[in-house]
Formats: C-alpha cells, structure tokens, sequence
C-alpha cells in the first residue's frame, strides 16, 4: 500500500512539473526546426593558469557562477535553419563560402549553400544577433559558453579530455592551421553538424568545425575583472568574442579556455552561430 502511495505521489509531481528538466534534456524549436539541450546553471573553474599553453587572455583561472539553466543550440545554427531565416525575414543570405573540397575524397567539389545540414558561416555579428532573435532566443555570453562546453566536467583541455585526435573534432593540422583530413575527421573544410560525438550535456562541435560568436564585447584583460556570478562581458568595445575553434585551427584554438575575436562587421568561412534560449 506504502509503495503504491509513493507511486501515485511521484505521478502527482510529475504532473505539476510538468516536462522536468535534467541535463541534456532535448527540446525542438518549431521555428527554426533546430534542437535545444537544457544546460543546469552552476559554477566552474573558467580560464586558465599561465603556463600549459595558456595565453595572456586567458589568465587569471576563476571561479564563475551560471546562477539560470538554459536552452543551448544542440548543434551549430546550420545552412538550412537559417534559409528558413531568410525567408521569414527577408535578411539576405551572404556570400557563399567558395569551398572548393567538401571531403578530402571528393576532388573540385563546391557544396556553396546547397547542403543544408552544414554550419552557417560567412556571417555577422549582427547576422548572427538578428537570426538568434527571430529564433526566440540571443547569443551565449561567454561564460554561458564555457559552462554548456565542459559539459558538467572540471579540469579538462577539450570537451572530452585531455587529448586531441581527428576522430573527435574537425579542425586543421597539429602542427599549423589549415584545411586537413584524418582519420574520422574527412573534411578539409566545415562537416555536417554532429559528425562527432557530443560533450557531456549532448552539445555537437562545440570544438572545432566553425568558432562561433559569442554576445559579449572583447577584452584581453576583462578575466583580472570579471564578477564571478554572471559575467556579461565589457560595457563597449571594437571586437566581440568568439569561442570554439574551427576547421582550419591548430590544436591549440580547441581549448576549452581559448579565446578568440573579431569586429562584429567582419564575416569569415570559419565562424558561425549557436543560440541560446532562456528558460521557460
């Protein structure tokens, strides 16, 4: 009898709760035909200490508090989803990215935006800022990033150790940036999003494929001054931050604590969007 109370207590909560969200439940954003993850706020150790190839901008390690869960992109924002912005919206698609190797086996091969479940790139801040918020959503702060990217998990270099290979990420050569095939990894230029495996919330490519913007302005030094709940980045600046690294990447730009930028102007064919929604 005690255990069928229990039963039908735990069916009533489930009820008034509705849909619970635990780490790396997934959801579909009817708009954009994309999948969210639900990323638990918390608290982790964001940067790193010099040395270990650490650099500057990186340093001082901190501690930082994400006090809200959130919805994070499952995938990067891809060609297709955002053919659905264009034509919502009447945005004009940018130029195409002149990848002339899909895959390293597939000579003098030009997917342009013919091949919808590819990364957007070639876009702009405000590109990226606009699609977000037709999505329903806005770009991830930076510590918002770092926090959905380790995925639950502390000290690590990657999403998933301490080790890189070409079977887990797209990225360039290991000794120097540019395009290169290996192993798993058989595209010279950006992959299908999640063509490997996810962090430990179930995001894809949140190392390498494309760097991806992030909301907050940049700042070298901002990490000396950071607050430690809810870093939203420098009130002004003349570059945004992007986070990630990209295809053409060497190792080092994979990092969990790797900090990239760029003028928001500025649209390149390594850098793309992930959206984040706020929690409902």
């Amino acid at each position: 009898m005690r255990t069928v109370i229990l039963r039908i207590v735990a069916l009533t909560l489930v009820i008034q709760l509705g849909c619970a969200r635990t780490p790396g439940t997934v959801r579909v954003n009817p708009t954009e035909g994309l999948e969210y993850v639900w990323i638990p706020g918390g608290s982790f150790s964001m940067g790193s200490d010099p040395g270990n190839g650490c650099k500057e901008n990186e340093a001082p390690k901190h501690r930082v508090t994400v006090s809200k869960g959130f919805w994070l992109g499952r995938t990067e924002v891809t060609v297709g989803a955002y053919k659905r912005f264009v034509s919502a919206t009447g945005h004009s698609m940018p130029s195409e990215t002149g990848f002339k190797n899909e895959r390293m086996v597939v000579p003098n091969f030009n997917p342009g935006w013919q091949y919808d479940n590819h990364p957007m790139v070639n876009v702009t801040w405000s590109d990226a800022k606009a699609y977000c918020e037709w999505s329903g959503g806005r770009l991830p702060t930076e510590a918002e990033w770092e926090h959905a990217a380790r995925g639950g998990k502390e000290g690590l270099k990657f999403p998933w150790g301490n080790r890189l290979t070409h079977d887990q990420a797209n990225y360039g050569k290991d000794d120097e940036s540019g395009g290169h095939a290996e192993g798993r990894d058989q595209w010279r230029y950006t992959a299908p999003v999640a063509s490997f495996l996810p962090n430990g919330f179930g995001l894809y490519d949140m190392a390498g494929n494309v760097h991806e913007w992030i909301a907050d302005w940049y700042d070298e030094k901002y990490y000396g001054k950071s607050p430690l709940r809810d870093p939203t980045g420098p009130s002004a600046g003349e570059m945004k931050v992007n986070r990630g690294g990209s295809w053409v990447c060497d190792p080092g730009d994979l990092r969990l604590c790797y900090r990239g930028r760029l003028e928001p102007n500025r649209a390149t064919n390594t850098l793309g969007i992930r959206c984040l929604r706020e929690a409902r």
